[in-house]
């Protein structure tokens, strides 16, 4: 038996906002970006090379449960979503920096890493190399 009782949840649009502010920076990059392509977050196709993103929130600081969901999900989508044949390559866009640990976990699941700096998008080696971040973490 579990109770659940009522609850304020404050929301904020820190998501959407990431979405919009990084869908921006793919168009300017010149990717063919999809912001609206439910239930992903966003889609980007440039060189012959379609992209899965997920954009994740980092919460109070817990780096960890972000990069795990982002794995899941990424991983939920691709295998739902597009042919065996025909798998896109992944990335996880983050609200802040996620750390040289976090950022080799990702990559060693094949996954790019990418979040906003002062001056831009910051990200992991393969990010920088597909022209999806403008610098190297």
């Amino acid at each position: 038996m579990q109770t659940i009782s009522a609850r304020v949840i404050k929301k904020s649009r820190k998501h959407e906002t990431l979405v919009k502010r990084y869908g921006a920076f793919l168009a300017e990059a010149k990717f063919s970006a999809g912001t609206n392509v439910h239930p992903r977050d966003l889609v980007a196709r440039r060189a012959g090379d379609d992209w899965l993103i997920e954009a994740k929130v980092i919460r109070r600081g817990n780096v960890s449960h972000a990069v795990r969901e982002a794995i899941g999900q990424l991983a939920t989508y691709a295998f739902l979503l597009y042919p065996a044949d025909s798998q896109p390559r992944r990335m996880a866009l983050f609200t802040e920096a996620i750390g040289d640990v976090y950022v080799r976990l990702l990559s060693h699941q094949g996954i790019a890493s990418v979040w906003p700096t002062e001056d831009g998008w910051a990200g992991s080696p393969e990010a920088v190399n597909a022209g999806l971040a403008q610098k190297e973490a």
